[in-house]
């Protein structure tokens, strides 16, 4: 039963996981790597509050 499950899923959704740790590794190592990455993502916010 298993084998047929993994069978229907996608290519993308049978690796779902992988693919999101990836997302995260790399985020991180070009927030650490590249000065001001940080300040860009946060520039394309809105709608928060600002803190007092």
């Amino acid at each position: 039963m298993p084998d047929l499950a993994s069978k229907r899923l996608s290519f993308l959704d049978r690796w779902l996981t992988l693919w999101i740790f990836l997302a995260m590794g790399i985020g991180v190592l070009a927030g650490a790597l590249v000065p001001g990455v940080a300040s860009f993502w946060d520039s394309l916010s809105w709608g928060q509050r600002t803190s007092r």
